[in-house]
């Protein structure tokens, strides 16, 4: 059994944020943790060692899957490649955490149209019971 893993922090305005990278067997999975305040390297150290379970890691990729993220333009891909080289993090773990955001996204999107629909069709009901009820005097 053979894990390789890497933990990068970066400042990700106005907050520090720990990436987690991990390899094993073939499958690559990213966790992304803020911090808030600046950690010292002995809290890092703590946290690593004693908070590991607190890293939500995302859906496992293949190590040759391609992730479909939206076309971008040239300028946008210059100061996103920009922002790697100051970051540190490898661009398929930003592309893994930000597919996961967007599906995460559209899923709340979708539940919220659910619960919208559910509650006009309940008010719609309570409505035609108070029409039926006054209707007949009561």
């Amino acid at each position: 059994m053979f894990l390789k893993g890497s933990f990068t922090i970066f400042f990700e305005n106005p907050f520090w944020v720990g990436l987690l990278e991990r390899e094993h067997e073939g499958q690559y999975e990213v966790a992304r943790y803020v911090f808030g305040a600046e950690p010292s390297n002995a809290q890092i150290l703590d946290f690593l060692l004693n908070h590991y379970e607190k890293f939500q890691f995302n859906r496992k990729v293949k190590m040759d899957e391609e992730i479909k993220v939206s076309k971008k333009s040239y300028k946008k891909k210059l100061n996103e490649a920009k922002k790697q080289l100051e970051s540190g993090c490898s661009k398929k773990s930003l592309e893994i955490i930000q597919a996961e955001r967007k599906a995460r996204a559209k899923e709340n999107k979708r539940e919220k149209s659910l619960k919208r629909i559910k509650y006009s069709k309940e008010s719609f009901r309570i409505k035609q019971e108070k029409k039926k009820n006054k209707k007949k005097g009561h």
